[in-house]
């Protein structure tokens, strides 16, 4: 499962992470993956550390590492909004 969050003012915080473990246990499904493009709290983090092998964050940094390291064809804006060329 992954939910993704475009916050730009603030970091993803216990209350989000608290759902997506939610509906993650609920549903039945053995992982779940968080990618924020800004970060995630140093409470949540610590909350959920424990389940390491059940949930992961990719923050901004790390997201933006990914794309420019992984996949040369990726190209980041002028206003930070990454796409691939021809809307692929």
């Amino acid at each position: 499962m992954v939910e993704v969050k475009h916050y730009t003012e603030h970091k993803v915080g216990l209350a989000v992470v608290d759902r997506i473990f939610g509906v993650r246990a609920r549903e039945g499904v053995d992982r779940s993956l968080l990618v924020t493009t800004s970060g995630v709290t140093a409470t949540a983090r610590r909350t959920y550390g424990a389940h390491s092998t059940s949930m992961a964050f990719v923050d901004g940094q790390a997201l933006d590492g990914l794309l420019a390291s992984r996949r040369s064809d990726w190209r980041c804006s002028a206003s930070g909004l990454w796409s691939l060329p021809g809307g692929r």
